[in-house]
């Protein structure tokens, strides 16, 4: 419906900005980007666009552009706590925990109500091992019921963190009373458990989350490992070839894969698996793998070419840096 009115009047801000806030609900992000900066060209300090145009660059994994995009409006900053919470979530992405806990805390301090507020400021203190102010913002009430499993996660972790062990085994029982047939959430009190050494109870719910959703990689990984710790390698390959013959895009699973087929001295196989996988996702974990492939077999003009693709995409990244050496 949006369209024609776009196409007929193209430099009608608001009209661009509706069809751009649609691009970025339905998950079109470089569409979305596009409409904003277009609208930025004619309004350059329009606070919905830049806002809008942050959160787009966020979901696309690039703090730093959405730091970009809110430079034109930080004077507003001090009005308006959507600002201070973008900027807060950007600059602790792009490895400041610090000075974006202190841009949280001034939106926080601008609307005490908003509970995704409270969610991203708690997150910010576990980023910098303040675990008792997360943990007295996560034993308030959240009313929202996306906001109280998000919460109620983020409490598990904290009360895991601080090795107030009873407390978190009593919030994740919680949560599997509340939310049984949520993967997600099956999968996190799993973790729980598995890091507790109660390895049991970790795989059942490892594998009732992989039962309730198929496209649930992260819970099929967990069960392939505890598959791997019982000796039972060749059921774990099975299940991960299934997960990837299910889903062949998905890099978590091709890298997954990959790394049980090189500890067992597959590494062709694992070499183009992991291949795969670096294609698919911006982080450059399954890249190095293959680098340090090649390296073992002697590649080293395969392995630097593949570190040059690495090194572009994460110049300071450490074990890029390591690699090079």
């Amino acid at each position: 419906m949006i369209q024609p009115l776009v196409s007929a009047s193209p430099e009608t801000i608001q009209y661009r900005s509706l069809l751009g806030a649609i691009q970025l609900a339905r998950g079109n992000l470089g569409q979305a980007e596009q409409q904003f900066l277009r609208v930025l060209a004619i309004s350059p300090q329009d606070p919905a666009a830049s806002k809008m145009l942050a959160e787009t660059r966020l979901r696309q994994q690039r703090p730093s552009a959405a730091l970009d995009a809110l430079l034109a409006v930080q004077d507003m900053a001090a009005d308006d706590p959507h600002i201070g919470l973008l900027t807060g979530i950007a600059t602790v992405l792009s490895g400041n925990p610090e000075q974006g806990l202190l841009y949280l805390e001034e939106a926080a301090a601008l609307d005490p109500g908003n509970e995704l507020l409270k969610l991203q400021l708690a997150r910010a203190y576990l980023a910098v091992n303040r675990d008792e102010e997360a943990s007295k913002i996560l034993a308030d009430s959240f009313g929202d019921d996306a906001s109280a499993v998000e919460a109620k996660l983020l409490r598990l972790v904290t009360e895991g963190r601080q090795k107030n062990i009873d407390s978190a085994t009593a919030v994740a029982e919680e949560l599997i009373a509340d939310y049984p047939e949520d993967a997600r959430v099956l999968t996190a009190v799993a973790v729980h458990y598995q890091l507790n050494g109660e390895t049991g109870r970790a795989r059942e719910l490892f594998e009732r989350a992989a039962k309730l959703d198929s496209r649930d990689v992260t819970a099929r990984l967990f069960v392939a490992a505890s598959l791997v710790q019982e000796g039972r390698r060749d059921d774990a390959e099975s299940l991960l070839r299934q997960t990837v013959q299910g889903q062949p895009e998905n890099a978590q699973a091709l890298a997954g894969l990959a790394q049980l087929l090189a500890s067992r001295g597959a590494m062709d196989e694992a070499a183009e698996l992991f291949g795969r996988a670096a294609e698919r996702t911006t982080s450059v974990m399954p890249r190095l793998a293959l680098i340090q492939i090649r390296l073992r077999q002697g590649q080293v003009a395969e392995a630097k070419r593949q570190l040059e693709t690495a090194a572009s995409a994460a110049p300071d990244n450490p074990e890029v840096l390591a690699l090079e050496g």
